[in-house]
């Protein structure tokens, strides 16, 4: 399945520095929430992967990330782990359309650059923030990319859940005023008469340590995103 967060309602508020980490051979860089109760771990085993666990059990599997370009550009496939920076953040925002008006927003964050190497070595973000209650997952393509102008063709990004759990995932549609039946994960289409099975977000999933949501945030000019099954 495709990209994005797990039970958030924003993404990137702020940032502050807070250390920074550098190596050559990393294989993972891990950062948990405060509470030290959520743990995100973002590998380069075999290509740039995440996993998510919360309360020491497996809540997402290794699962892949990637990127594809128009020009035939990949990023994820053989990308390593070049360096990493980590931040924090303690404050509140202000909800004013949910059940509570002030709404506390901390986090802790790790800002990933991994590097694809090929005839044109690049180098690409990956941004994790883990809240107490959710994770939050960002690519970013600045100068070190080497990309200027682009067309994104393909988002590689798996949600691996660590079981078959039951699900409640949107019918195909083209806005989320949508029918969300009741099903198992594996019961997801890959394919349809189309091509691709696009069910819209959110993804509410069942699983041992509680319900997660698959949903996104920081939308410009009416994008959206799509899962799949796989």
């Amino acid at each position: 399945m495709k990209h994005a967060l797990l039970s958030l309602n924003r993404l990137f508020l702020c940032g502050l520095a807070a250390g920074f980490v550098s190596w050559t051979h990393a294989a993972e860089q891990r950062i948990a929430s405060p509470d030290g109760k959520i743990s995100v771990v973002v590998s380069d085993e075999g290509g740039a992967h995440y996993r998510v666990d919360m309360d020491g059990q497996p809540l997402l599997k290794p699962s892949r990330l990637g990127l594809e370009f128009a020009n035939g550009v990949k990023f994820g496939p053989s990308a390593q782990i070049e360096k990493s920076e980590t931040s924090d953040y303690d404050g509140y925002w202000d909800n004013r359309f949910g059940q509570r008006r002030v709404v506390r927003d901390r986090w802790n964050q790790a800002s990933v650059t991994l590097v694809e190497k090929g005839f044109v070595e690049r180098r690409f973000g990956v941004i994790v923030r883990v809240y107490d209650d959710g994770v939050a997952v960002r690519y970013d393509l600045n100068e070190a990319s080497k990309l200027e102008r682009f067309v994104l063709y393909y988002e590689q990004t798996e949600f691996a859940f660590a079981g078959d759990y039951r699900c409640w995932a949107g019918e195909p549609s083209v806005c989320a005023e949508n029918a969300y039946p009741e099903h198992k994960l594996s019961a997801i289409p890959r394919c349809d008469a189309n091509g691709i099975y696009r069910s819209t977000l959110p993804l509410v999933v069942q699983t041992p340590q509680g319900y997660a949501a698959v949903a996104e945030s920081d939308l410009l000019d009416w994008a959206g995103m799509f899962v799949t099954g796989s």
